[in-house]
């Protein structure tokens, strides 16, 4: 699931280039795009689109939306940083001090995704409570 996410978000960034140049073109040069690539490529972006929500129900089906959607929506990020960041060289220009800023982020999601795998871990189901603890309680009305 996570490389179909990634590649969504890179396949969108490409067409949306594509578009950008048929549409703007570039300063001083006149771009020629090859027919039916646009299309290719458009076609390609929403059927990773419907593979990447795909995967988001898949991932909500097996464990509950609340623990399993943060997880996936954040290691898919991750995964599309990366990606898109080093097939668009945008790592290219970062000097020693923007690389340590990112690497802080890029850290502090990491740590963020552990910390959020562990909480759903550690939780108690309602269907895993015992029937002791409740006889006698009260209902609560929300």
């Amino acid at each position: 699931a996570l490389p179909i996410c990634s590649s969504d978000l890179l396949v969108t960034k490409f067409t949306l280039q594509l578009l950008r140049l048929l549409v703007v073109g570039k300063k001083e040069e006149d771009v020629s795009i090859p027919g039916g690539v646009v299309s290719l490529s458009f076609g390609a972006m929403m059927a990773l689109h419907v593979c990447t929500f795909s995967c988001q129900v898949a991932a909500a089906y097996y464990r509950k939306a609340l623990q399993s959607l943060p997880l996936f929506l954040g290691s898919g990020a991750l995964m599309q940083v990366l990606l898109c960041g080093v097939f668009f060289d945008e790592f290219g220009g970062f000097g020693q001090k923007r690389a340590v800023e990112f690497l802080g982020g890029f850290g502090l999601v990491l740590a963020g995704m552990v910390a959020t795998s562990m909480a759903a871990t550690n939780t108690v189901e309602d269907d895993e409570v015992p029937a002791e603890v409740l006889v006698g309680a009260k209902p609560v009305f929300v």
